[in-house]
């Protein structure tokens, strides 16, 4: 596999933003979203803002990212628009940013354009 397990975003002091739309993290079931969830996971100190959109990510990456989102107190801002995640990945995606007291105080998070007709299961997500 062309993906290992992303360690040390934590040893990167300047690293405040991160943007990897339009990057297909999507492919291969998601294996690169699913090592960058591992990484937020770990609470990278200074890391506030990740973008993610356009990257085909469908359920096995908002599945990684869903359990990845609750422990992770940093990250603000977190653009998932114009992917894959529909269904009850949908769902489950926005029960953890519930669950993210910083993303829910905030509410930054962009989901527009998400697959399939699912856009108020949890109105207190934000659509934009």
């Amino acid at each position: 596999m062309g993906f290992r397990r992303i360690e040390n975003l934590d040893h990167t002091p300047s690293l405040t933003e991160l943007d990897l739309s339009q990057n297909m993290l999507g492919q291969r079931n998601d294996i690169a979203v699913v090592a960058l969830s591992e990484a937020f996971a770990c609470d990278p100190p200074l890391l506030r803002s990740v973008n993610l959109a356009r990257n085909y990510i469908s359920v096995e990456g908002a599945l990684a990212l869903a359990r990845a989102l609750p422990s992770n107190s940093r990250i603000k801002v977190l653009n998932l628009a114009h992917n894959e995640i529909d269904g009850q990945a949908a769902v489950t995606l926005c029960e953890a940013i519930l669950e993210n007291q910083v993303l829910q105080d905030r509410a930054p998070v962009s989901l527009r354009h998400l697959a399939g007709p699912l856009r108020s299961p949890l109105p207190r997500v934000v659509w934009y």
